[in-house]
Order: structure tokens, then C-alpha cells, then sequence
């Protein structure tokens, strides 16, 4: 009997302690926005609750908990923050070992007994887990991960539409996205994803907004002029996709390789994703090949110890290398001629651009670097023979992502740049001038006038600065900071350059000169397109109707591809448009909505809009130099400075001290979703981007120059003292 008593004792005591410090080991949970934090364990006592966290990170990388972490009432919403944490300490950066697993114990008061489910919450990261589980019953994590079947059907439904297509390359027509995400839940907190398209014949931006629906779904239409390898940006991870004009693509992802994506965000991880439709096929068939891939580190440091010879050499090999793996890839899998060919010139675009990039970046690392014997080796013009494996007249390079920044490199590319005609330089550096006129200068004001001073006589043209060196846009800034000096330096030692069409046909008659007799290429649809490419800056370099229509037409002469033509005649149009006037109205819809909701508080002024980030030089730097200019015209009745941001790429800390830093009045920090949606609006896929506003609401210029700002001003308001 006594054995009886002791035994029931006991498990009554047992239950007791159970019933005071009940554990729940590897809780189910509902949603998660992160693949770095798990819980492994949740122990619940009277005196506290201890919260096992287990983080699976990059080895070296670090994780950081704070004491504005939290974990709230999944029902009640009332949060808990901790009093203590074991395995580090709040506000350290805790890096990770070598095995990329570390475990951690933070420490909570008691919570209700009320509770069942909580959310857990890390600040430094944005970190959310939802609807953690403190029952024992086992649950299945998350919700059903089949498509629902309403789901299927619209996906279905929306392939199955038929839209009139042929096989021309180049046409305008509107392309489709459709598609789902696997565990998505609006908690995740975005509603959109980008996609970065642009037309690289006319060095246009276009960047369209792929919606998110509450259930899952998302889609996209926009227009194409022809096919494209692209990819969407949808809560920062890369969504790899092929698409054609006039067709649908349809794609199921899974919530879970989002997470696979930010644990693995060092390498760019390639998620997976299920294609369906018409496309479905090439789209596997590209996006399942995997080629060995150069890296930026690794040009920094051949640089200085490849000469252009051997470098040209490894890439060479590593192109070889590239190319027998497709050829393997090819036979093995049976892929199509289409998905080959696209493959095969998205390596060879790969190779050029490293290429490209090698001479580019050895000048500049020359400038900061005399002593290296290899960066002082010249480039040969035999190095650019490498263009002779290109196959410029194959209009499915434009295919590749990789076309873009190839055009770009090719038209700007060194023996170009040295003209047949002798180019003039001033007499005089403005740094030169402002030390004469003894102007006071700050030490980053000189660190960029001395960058500029070293390129005096080597750079010709004022669009090679834009497209070669970003420090050029900090140098317009000093300009606009030193407005009245720039003015007399300019009169005073500035070169007239005769801008007319006479100008302009000398110039592109020399490269046309330069592509035959020194590269040794036969005009192409490439070339071609760099000549289309260029009327978006040469066309109001003439500035004058008539000289422009007469110039393009003597252009149009060298230009056989007749879609070719018929941009060039569209850029023509919008520069110069019948009408004469370039202000236009915003298009009715949902970004026309989220900005009128900023500007109309300011309806009767000029507005000047700047797209901007806390995580942008330039933008910074522009803003900075503007500050004095923006303090003189406080509260002028006739116009008005705007900025706005967006939570990403401003957080919060910098964004509120550079706020306050600048004295900025009429900014707006708005959500990612909000912001994509203005992109789209003003067609920018960069910053800093500048708008002008007329005092009726419309788009007075979508691309304004912010170093024209005063001459801009008078323009605008011919009575006003600009000095």
C-alpha cells in the first residue's frame, strides 16, 4: 500500500514540475519571412520563458539580437521583450563558425496561460516567424503547399488564351507573366516585385510592376520589341525567366525557396521554379545550365598581375571551357537550337565584357596606382580582335541580359574614343581656376576636382564622362555647388564646341572610319543599334528641329534594319514632338494615385522631384551639394524640392540623420510596393533620378539634370534672381 502512495505520489509531482516548466521541442510554426533563424525549443516556466534559437548562416557571416526583439501574443497581439540572452550578447555581431550553425537562448518574462500560439520578431534582420505553436500536438508546418485548384485553373485559363503572333524578332507586341506562390501569406508584407525591362535599342528604361495578389497569384504585362532573357526582383531574390512577344509564361515557386535564398544570399542562389506553358521548355532548358563563372574579385586582382595579353589568354580558356560544357550539356539533355544559340551568345557577351571590363578598370586603377608595371602597359588594338567572335549581325544577342551592358561597352569601348579629328581641351582645369580665385574647398570637394583635373586631355566628349565614371556625376555636383564661378570659367577657358548636325556627321564619319580600318569589323546590326542608342544624346545635343530632322536623316542612310529605323524616327518624335510642347499628364491608375497623393499639397508650384537613397553616392552627394541652393529658396512661393525613398534602400537610422543632416522638409520614405509603382510611373530602373512638375501637375521633363537647376530656374521664371 505504502509502495502504492510513494508511485502516484510521485507522478503527481512530476506532472506538477511539468505542468510549471513545460517544454515544447521543435514548435510547428505557420509562416516564415526568414531562413535564418529557427526554433528549436520553447520552455515555459512561471518565472520565465527561454526561447532555443538555431541559426543557419554563411560561415563568417554574423547574426545580431537586441533587446528590441520580441515575441508577442500570436491572438492578443501583447509582446514580450527579452531580459536576458545565453551564447552572446544583445547588440554584438556574433559570426558564425565554420559549420555555419549556432544556438542561442533568449531569455522572456512568463507569458499568459491564456497564450497558445506566438510570432517572434528580430529587428536587425526583419526577421518574423508567425504562429509558433506551444502545443505538443504535432500540426503540419505552414499551410497546404499544393496549388489550390481556382489557383490552377487561372494559370490554365490564362495560357490557354491565344493572342495573334508570328516570328518576327522585332515587334512590339505585350508580353505576359502568370503565376503562383506556394505559401505565400500577406503577412510576408510585399505586394509587387519589378521587373527591370528596358529597350537596348533606344537606351530606354521600362520597368514594369509584377502585382502580388492576397491569395498568391501574380502576374505582369508590358510591352517587348523583342525576346529577352530577364528576370523579376520579388522581395529581393532574382526570378530567372525567357519571354516572347505576344506569349504567356507561367510559373509556380515555392515560399520555401525564398528562404533557401536568404540563407544562401552570398551566392546569389539560384531558386527553383516550375514553368508552364508554351515556353515552359527553353526556359528549363536555359535556366538548367550551369557555366563557370568569373568574378569582379577576381578582375581587381588580375588587374595587376595579368597583362592584357595573358588576361585576354585565361579568358579565352575559360570561354572554351564554357562552351564544351554546353556542347556536353546539349547532347546529354537534347535541349533545343533556340535554347543553344541563346546560351552560346550569352557566353560570348560574358567573354567581351570581361574583356571590356579589364581595360576600363586598369585605367582607372592606374590613376590611383602609378607604380605597377602591368597597369602601365598599353592596350594593343589587336586586343579588340576579340569582337570578330562576336556574331554581330545575329539579332538573338539582344536576347541575352548580358546584350546591355555589352552595347554600352562597345560604343564607348577606347578606340573609339580616339578621333581622327583632333579634339581641343581648356587651357585651364576648373580646380585650377577655383585655387586662382582662392574659393574655400572641403576635403571631399578636392579629392573629386583632382580626380577630374588628372583626365583633363584624355576623356573628349561629355557623354563618355557619364558612361565611364560615376565620379563624374559628383564632379557636376561641385558645379551646381560653385554655380557662379563655373559660369565665368566656362566663358572665360571652356572650348566652343560647334553644336550642329556638320559637328555630329564629322564625328560618327570618323567611327564609321574607326570600325573599318582599325578594328576591322563591317557594319552590323549592332553597330547600328549603337547609332540608334545615341540620338537619345545627340539629338538634343543640336537642340534645334531642323538640324536634328536633317542630321538623322543622313544617319538613317547607314541603317538597313527597317524596325531600327522606325525607333529612331520614335525618339525623333518624342524629343521633338509636332506639338511643341513636352509636359504631359500622368496616365490614370494606381502609381498616377500614390503620387498625386505627394504632390497635391503643392498644387500651384514648380516641383522638383528627386528619386533618391540613403544607400546612394551619387544621390547623397548631390543632395548635399544642393543644400545651400535649397536653404535660399526656403518657402519661395513659385516652386518647391520633393524627395522620396523607400524603406529598403533608406533604413530608417540613416535615413532620419541624413534627414535632419540635410535639413530636408517634403520627404517620403515610402514602402517598397509604393515605390515600384513610381518606377514604373517615370521609367527608371537607377538613381538618383530627377522629375520636374509644372505648376498643373504634369511631367514637365521625366529625366531632368539636376546641375541644370539654375538655368533651369530661369527658364522657368525669367523675374527671379537666381544668384
Amino acid at each position: 500500500m505504502k509502495k502504492a502512495i510513494l508511485f502516484f505520489s510521485f507522478i503527481f509531482l512530476l506532472a506538477t514540475v511539468w505542468a510549471k516548466n513545460k517544454v515544447v521541442e521543435n514548435p510547428v510554426y505557420e509562416l516564415k519571412n526568414t531562413g535564418i533563424y529557427n526554433i528549436s525549443k520553447i520552455e515555459l516556466g512561471d518565472k520565465e520563458t527561454r526561447l532555443h534559437i538555431h541559426s543557419t548562416f554563411i560561415p563568417n557571416w554574423w547574426v545580431k539580437f537586441d533587446k528590441t526583439d520580441f515575441i508577442q501574443d500570436s491572438k492578443t497581439g501583447k509582446r514580450y521583450y527579452p531580459t536576458d540572452i545565453e551564447g552572446t550578447k544583445f547588440g554584438k555581431e556574433t559570426y558564425m563558425p565554420a559549420s555555419g550553425d549556432s544556438s542561442f537562448v533568449m531569455i522572456f518574462p512568463p507569458l499568459d496561460k491564456s497564450t497558445k500560439d506566438i510570432d517572434y520578431f528580430v529587428e536587425d534582420d526583419n526577421a518574423y516567424i508567425w504562429g509558433i505553436s506551444l502545443e505538443k500536438k504535432q500540426a503540419k508546418n505552414q499551410k497546404e503547399k499544393g496549388i489550390p485548384a481556382n489557383v490552377e485553373k487561372w494559370i490554365n485559363d490564362e495560357l490557354n488564351k491565344k493572342y495573334v503572333t508570328d516570328d518576327v524578332f522585332f515587334k512590339n507586341d505585350t508580353t505576359r507573366i502568370r503565376g503562383y506562390i506556394k505559401g505565400y501569406d500577406p503577412r510576408l508584407d510585399f505586394s509587387s516585385g519589378m521587373i527591370y525591362s528596358g529597350n537596348k535599342l533606344t537606351n530606354e528604361d521600362f520597368p514594369t510592376v509584377l502585382t502580388v495578389h492576397p491569395d498568391g497569384r501574380f502576374e505582369a504585362d508590358w510591352q517587348i520589341n523583342y525576346p529577352k532573357m530577364k528576370y523579376i526582383s520579388l522581395n529581393n531574390v532574382l526570378i530567372d525567366f525567357y519571354i516572347e512577344q505576344g506569349k504567356t509564361l507561367g510559373m509556380v515557386i515555392d515560399w520555401e525557396e525564398f528562404l533557401k535564398a536568404d540563407r544562401f544570399r552570398n551566392i546569389e542562389y539560384k531558386i527553383q521554379i516550375d514553368y508552364k506553358g508554351e515556353l515552359a521548355d527553353v526556359n528549363k532548358e536555359i535556366y538548367n545550365f550551369s557555366s563557370k563563372e568569373y568574378k569582379f574579385q577576381s578582375l581587381k586582382k588580375d588587374l595587376k598581375q595579368k597583362t592584357p595579353n595573358e588576361f585576354k589568354e585565361f579568358q579565352e580558356k575559360l570561354l572554351k571551357e564554357n562552351q564544351d560544357s554546353l556542347s556536353h550539356y546539349a547532347e546529354k539533355r537534347g535541349i533545343s537550337q533556340k535554347a543553344k544559340n541563346i546560351l552560346n551568345n550569352d557566353l560570348l557577351l560574358d567573354y567581351s565584357n570581361w574583356l571590356f571590363n579589364y581595360v576600363i578598370y586598369k585605367n582607372s586603377e592606374l590613376r590611383n596606382d602609378t607604380s605597377n608595371a602591368i597597369l602601365k602597359m598599353p592596350v594593343s588594338i589587336d586586343y579588340y580582335n576579340f569582337l570578330q567572335k562576336i556574331p554581330m549581325n545575329d539579332p538573338s544577342l539582344l536576347i541575352s541580359d548580358r546584350f546591355g551592358e555589352f552595347i554600352n561597352r562597345f560604343e564607348y569601348c577606347e578606340p573609339f574614343r580616339k578621333k581622327t579629328s583632333k579634339p581641343v581641351f581648356p587651357k585651364k582645369t576648373f580646380y585650377q581656376y577655383l585655387k586662382e580665385e582662392k574659393v574655400p574647398l572641403n576635403k571631399e570637394d578636392i579629392e573629386i576636382l583632382e580626380w577630374q583635373n588628372s583626365l583633363n586631355g584624355k576623356i573628349s566628349t561629355q557623354i563618355e564622362y557619364e558612361k565611364i565614371e560615376d565620379k563624374f556625376k559628383s564632379f557636376k555636383n561641385i558645379q551646381n555647388k560653385y554655380q557662379s564661378y563655373w559660369d565665368n570659367y566656362f566663358q572665360q577657358y571652356m572650348p566652343k564646341r560647334k553644336a550642329s548636325k556638320e559637328y555630329l556627321i564629322e564625328e560618327y564619319t570618323n567611327q564609321d572610319s574607326i570600325l573599318t580600318h582599325v578594328l576591322h569589323l563591317s557594319t552590323s546590326l549592332v553597330y547600328e543599334i549603337a547609332k540608334v542608342r545615341s540620338l537619345k544624346y545627340s539629338l538634343k545635343f543640336i537642340d534645334n528641329r531642323n538640324d536634328s530632322r536633317a542630321f538623322l536623316t543622313w544617319l538613317e542612310q547607314g541603317i538597313s534594319n527597317p524596325f531600327l529605323k522606325s525607333e529612331a524616327e520614335r525618339m525623333f518624335n518624342k524629343i521633338y514632338p509636332e506639338s511643341g510642347n513636352i509636359s504631359y499628364s500622368l496616365p490614370e491608375g494606381k502609381a498616377t494615385d500614390i503620387f498625386r497623393k505627394i504632390i497635391d499639397p503643392f498644387k500651384g508650384k514648380v516641383l522638383f522631384i528627386d528619386f533618391w537613397a540613403t544607400t546612394c553616392g551619387p544621390c547623397v552627394a548631390g543632395i548635399k551639394s544642393m543644400k545651400e541652393t535649397r536653404e535660399k529658396y526656403t518657402n519661395d512661393p513659385d516652386f518647391d524640392f520633393i524627395f522620396i525613398t523607400d524603406e529598403r534602400s533608406s533604413p530608417l537610422n540613416a535615413y532620419e540623420k541624413f534627414v535632419k543632416e540635410q535639413n530636408l522638409v517634403n520627404t517620403y520614405r515610402l514602402s517598397v510596393d509604393d515605390y515600384n509603382y513610381l518606377r514604373q510611373l517615370f521609367k527608371f530602373n537607377g538613381i538618383p533620378r530627377y522629375v520636374v512638375i509644372d505648376k498643373e501637375g504634369k511631367v514637365l521633363n521625366e529625366d531632368f539634370s539636376m546641375n541644370q537647376f539654375k538655368s533651369e530656374l530661369k527658364k522657368l521664371f525669367p523675374k527671379k534672381k537666381s544668384e
